[in-house]
């Protein structure tokens, strides 16, 4: 299964077995009420994993020093 939410609008879902082009959206069916559920709860424990995740501790943060004379905002570090 696919599930796809977007904010405000009703979700789709696609069964990628039986309809891998996506061409049928199952989103509203009664029948998927629990595929739906089981896919938004596996996306909110993912969503709270990923959130809770420390990706650089406080002294390597200040080893950094001032960032300013480089300007910009940066989103992310690898």
């Amino acid at each position: 299964w696919k599930l796809v939410h977007y904010d405000g609008f009703p979700p789709q879902l696609f069964d990628m077995v039986n309809d891998p082009l996506e061409l049928g959206d199952r989103g509203a069916d009664a029948a998927n009420t629990n595929v739906r559920r089981e896919l938004y709860d596996l996306i909110f424990t993912w969503m709270r994993q990923r959130h809770n995740r420390i990706t650089m501790s406080d002294a390597q943060v200040l080893k950094q020093g001032d960032r300013k004379s480089v300007g910009g905002v940066i989103i992310g570090r690898w």
